[in-house]
């Protein structure tokens, strides 16, 4: 988990803060923000096997939706990016800087796995698997106290019949 801001930027409290949470798929882009709840879900054009690979092109994207959210453009905003638990540094680093393109006050990266769990906690903090079937990965993680205990990644998902290759 990771949050990054612009260089030595903090949030005003004078000023209202718009908040975007995006999962950003091999497949599709979803967007949500408090009281509106999901206002997009629109396929991803630039992303591949769960990495970004045209930030351009996904920077556009993502600049779309984030006009269509309640309350303006992206910036004065803070953004939450899940990423797969997975995903490498370099992958990581690469969602963020397509995010950055969009002006947000604050970004904060988690993986999906973390982020599911937060929501789904299963009482006293015990042992819950994430299983992330997505369109083109398919994670497995064991979340123990809100921390990854374990995690497999095959790259095959609901969207073809490729022999999985695992990492």
């Amino acid at each position: 988990m990771g949050s990054y801001g612009a260089g030595g930027t903090h949030l005003d409290a004078r000023r209202p803060v718009r908040a975007i949470a995006l999962d950003i798929g091999s497949s599709r882009t979803r967007a949500w923000a408090p009281g509106a709840g999901v206002f997009a879900d629109v396929p991803s054009t630039a992303v591949r096997r769960g990495r970004v690979s045209d930030d351009s092109a996904q920077l556009l994207l993502l600049k779309r939706l984030a006009a269509a959210a309640p309350g303006g453009d992206g910036h004065d905003t803070v953004v939450m990016l899940t990423h797969p638990v997975l995903a490498a540094p370099a992958e990581r680093e690469a969602a963020r800087r397509v995010v950055a393109g969009l002006g947000p006050v604050r970004v904060i990266a988690v993986d999906s796995a973390r982020a599911a769990a937060a929501y789904a906690a299963p009482p006293g903090g015990g042992p819950l698997l994430v299983v992330d079937l997505g369109a083109r990965l398919t994670e497995v993680t064991l979340v123990v106290d809100g921390q990854v205990q374990d995690a497999r990644l095959a790259e095959i998902g609901v969207d073809d019949g490729r022999r999985p290759t695992r990492r």
